[in-house]
């Protein structure tokens, strides 16, 4: 038996889909509308958290897409 949440519910609760698409959209503004005023360091970083995002919501779509109910 296992108490407490496990990874993988937290990886698909709807409360970190919801941040994820946030910080997702936060970072095509920032990358988008910022980028001649950010650093390097910041764009690294936005980058970086850009990436990880993108493959987190494909990861759900391809969950949603692939174990969805017919």
């Amino acid at each position: 038996m296992s108490y407490g949440f496990s990874f993988l519910e937290i990886l698909v609760s709807e409360k970190t889909m919801i941040l994820s698409c946030i910080v997702f959209v936060i970072c095509i503004g920032a990358l988008g509308f910022y980028r001649k005023k950010l650093s390097v360091t910041m764009k690294t970083v936005l980058t970086i958290i850009f990436i990880i995002t993108t493959i987190y919501l494909m990861f759900i779509a391809w969950l949603i897409i692939g174990f969805g109910s017919h």
